[in-house]
């Protein structure tokens, strides 16, 4: 993620251009013009769909040259290992399609309990990443809407719930994984 920080060419540099455009257009709307101020629906849908698309465009062409990168990196190597995330041992390194491959026999035999619950849980977490983007791309047209009415503290209001459950999912996920880990620890 730092490499995707540093501009690199023309990219980059819009990358930066545009990150502050939007965000001078938003401190405006939210510091410069007073409560009362009418935007219009097309400038604020003009602006929040600039702004994502330009944004989402240059970080997803970064991020794949930056994982091409990678990918050149690791394939010089000869040998890499990763680690398991359980109990610290040494996995040959791997993709995420071939992780179950390379990794799952290591978790099937000395972790079954946390292999049936991250099998048990992966459609789970599919799903609620599916809901947060859904969410997501309603609050973009209510947010419109309500800048357009003039109301500027209910798109910031229906943000909380996304970023809480964001916040508590990681945290469900961190604390198993920590259980698992104390489990492995009490055995040996």
């Amino acid at each position: 993620m730092c490499a995707l920080l540093r501009p690199r060419g023309i990219l980059g540099i819009l990358l930066i251009v545009t990150g502050i455009i939007s965000l001078f257009f938003w401190l405006i709307v939210f510091v410069v013009l007073p409560w009362t101020f009418n935007i219009p629906l097309y400038a604020a849908a003009v602006g929040l769909v600039a702004s994502a698309v330009f944004f989402s465009l240059i970080i997803i062409t970064l991020a794949k040259d930056s994982a091409k990168r990678a990918r050149d990196i690791r394939a010089k190597r000869k040998l890499e290992f990763a680690k398991c995330r359980i109990c610290d041992a040494s996995l040959p390194e791997t993709t995420l399609r071939g992780f179950q491959k390379a990794h799952g026999p290591h978790y099937e035999a000395l972790h079954p309990e946390f292999w049936t619950w991250s099998v048990k849980t992966r459609k789970f977490w599919l799903v609620a990443q599916a809901i947060l983007i859904i969410y997501a791309a309603g609050w973009a047209v209510v947010s419109a809407y309500e800048f357009y009415r003039g109301d500027h503290l209910l798109p910031a209001l229906l943000l909380v719930p996304v970023i809480l459950s964001m916040l508590l999912l990681d945290k469900v996920k961190k604390r198993k994984l920590e259980y698992f880990r104390e489990e492995w620890a009490r055995r040996l």
